[in-house]
């Protein structure tokens, strides 16, 4: 009697070992398959970056050209290292072009821009700037100079005036404020998703 008491003790021993095992094994099953669906989301700044991308905003500028933001200047008769500037949406940006050489001999001014936009959307670059002036007479919005080549990255402008190449002088300061537009054409506009905008003066 005693050895089968003994028996079916140790038998539910058994038993209760081998279930406590098995829901271990699961436990930790669990557990693997829930870490590796969170493991992607939890890189921090990566995460935080591909959210902000996904975020869609209107494509709309939101100030007027005489309300642009002035990023710097650049100097339109000598080389210079240039500016660079990023929006998501259209917008007005102004640039400084400045008269810096005084040879005698004429050297015009010139203003290269380079926009790149950004995947998913199409930005195009305009600028504006009264070139028929003879003094600076403050930002011009109205006359539109030049025309950018544009494809399906972005758009570059080239444009020039001021002192006639090869030639003498025009004695007066051609420096001027160049506003430039970034125009969408298509696409969705995203809040981590901005055009570059490259500027840069000189021959």
């Amino acid at each position: 009697m005693r050895r089968l008491a003994s028996f079916v003790v140790a038998s539910l021993v058994a038993s209760l070992v081998a279930l406590c095992a098995l829901a271990a094994l699961a436990a930790l099953a669990a557990l693997a398959a829930c870490s590796a669906g969170t493991a992607p989301f939890t890189s921090g700044g990566d995460a935080g970056g591909l959210a902000s991308e996904g975020v869609e905003i209107s494509c709309d500028a939101a100030s007027a050209c005489s309300d642009g933001r002035l990023i710097g200047s650049v100097s339109g008769d000598m080389a210079d290292a240039g500016l660079t500037a990023i929006g998501t949406t259209s917008s007005w940006v102004h640039v400084r072009v400045t008269e810096d050489n005084s040879d005698w001999t004429g050297h015009p001014m010139q203003l290269h821009a380079t926009l790149t936009s950004p995947q998913g959307a199409d930005f195009e670059l305009h600028a504006f700037l009264d070139t028929s002036r003879t003094s600076d007479a403050g930002l011009d919005c109205a006359h539109e100079i030049g025309t950018a080549v544009h494809d399906a990255k972005g758009s570059t402008l080239d444009i020039t005036w001021g002192d006639p190449a090869d030639a003498s002088a025009n004695g007066v300061d051609d420096g001027r404020t160049v506003a430039l537009e970034v125009r969408h054409l298509a696409g969705q506009c995203h809040a981590g998703a901005p055009w570059t905008l490259a500027v840069r003066g000189g021959p």
